[in-house]
């Protein structure tokens, strides 16, 4: 059996770029459904969270299938280039504090990943006869 070269980076790219995908499907699909049930903008903060916490899960889990181990590994990579993207993008929208809220979205994040990764690398693969 002839092992492959993982280009980890090239991987944690391509993940950041499903995740962005991903995120921006489900944001879509909940401002339909906010448009449709006319829902109060209370509720777009959660459903922004839900959409990044299944993006990073979606992502994590496609690359961690990839590489085959150390899901959590994975995941937490993905979960933190994730959080950074949207802690820069936010510093440069906002004031550029940190609050709580930040420190949420952390731990929403990394988890999000972590369980992703996990998921991944778990996965049994199909067996054909």
């Amino acid at each position: 059996m002839k092992q492959e070269k993982i280009n980890y980076s090239m991987l944690i790219i391509k993940a950041t770029i499903i995740e962005i995908l991903v995120a921006a499907v489900f944001i879509c699909i909940f401002g339909l459904l906010m448009m449709i049930l006319e829902l109060n903008k209370i509720y777009s903060p959660l459903l922004a969270n839900i959409s990044i916490s299944i993006a990073t899960l979606v992502s994590s889990y496609i690359t961690s299938k990839k590489i085959g181990n150390k899901g959590y590994l994975t995941g937490l990579i993905v979960g933190g280039v994730t959080f950074l993207i949207i802690t820069l993008i936010s510093f440069i929208i906002d004031d550029g504090s940190i609050t709580t809220n930040t420190l949420f979205h952390l731990i929403i994040i990394i988890l999000s990943g972590m369980i992703g990764g996990v998921l991944g690398v778990n996965k049994k693969q199909e067996k054909y006869i």
